[in-house]
């Protein structure tokens, strides 16, 4: 996978727009473009906020998952201490 198809990639994942990931990143929407149409090509620091950025989404959503999960099981367990009731 290209720096360019790793980058697009990595913008969908996070399901950001390109304007919305030039602002996380501080830099100007055309730069993302450029970077994504291969015109200019990123710096490496880049690539390491963007990996931050993922890492971050993906902690956000395994501690929503687990919440998730926790409150599912604590229902259930709930539901059979209270039979009857739902």
């Amino acid at each position: 996978m290209s720096d360019i198809e790793l980058l697009k990639s990595a913008r969908k994942i996070l399901g950001l727009t390109q304007e919305r990931l030039a602002g996380q990143l501080g830099v100007a929407l055309v730069t993302v473009g450029q970077w994504e149409s291969g015109a200019r090509k990123p710096a490496d620091g880049v690539f390491k906020s963007i990996l931050a950025l993922i890492v971050a989404r993906m902690d956000a959503t395994a501690g929503r998952q687990c919440f998730v999960d926790e409150t599912v099981k604590r229902l259930k367990q709930k539901g059979k201490e209270e039979p009857g009731k739902k």
